[in-house]
């Protein structure tokens, strides 16, 4: 289980790098393309070449763009999720439902955070069970 949860956590990361390093590629090669046709081509058509090489660029890099705040959002979202959570569980509602069954870092806060709010649970169950022994 802890390998699953480490492996999420590295894909994000490898996501971005290979979006990184897609777009890398993407640049080289059209360059690429570009100086070795572009001598061959006349003006008009290597201006089309250009154009295309540079709009193929562009919509890669929107995309990558649009992929990462996506991600940003998700991840915004979520630590505004776990934060109300916790503040519930800090004002005493310990009945908070807490999602310990995600496969990502979140899940291993909130593993954490269930925990500890099963923690308190027993503690506070075991000081009302001494209180009602010494009445």
């Amino acid at each position: 289980m802890v390998n699953d949860k480490k492996r999420t956590g590295k894909y994000r990361k490898k996501f971005g790098a290979v979006g990184l390093l897609l777009l890398a590629a993407v640049a080289a090669a059209s360059v690429n393309l570009y100086t070795n046709l572009a001598p061959e081509l006349g003006s008009s058509a290597r201006q089309q070449l250009l154009s295309g090489l540079v709009t193929i660029f562009l919509i890669l890099l929107v995309g990558i763009v649009f992929t990462f705040a996506a991600f940003i959002r998700e991840t915004l979202s979520s630590l505004r999720v776990l934060a109300e959570r916790a503040r519930q569980i800090e004002e005493g509602e310990l009945d908070t439902e807490l999602e310990a069954n995600r496969n990502d870092e979140f899940g291993e806060v909130y593993r954490a955070l269930s925990s500890l709010r099963d923690g308190v649970k027993t503690r506070d169950q075991q000081l009302d069970q001494s209180r009602q022994d010494d009445d």
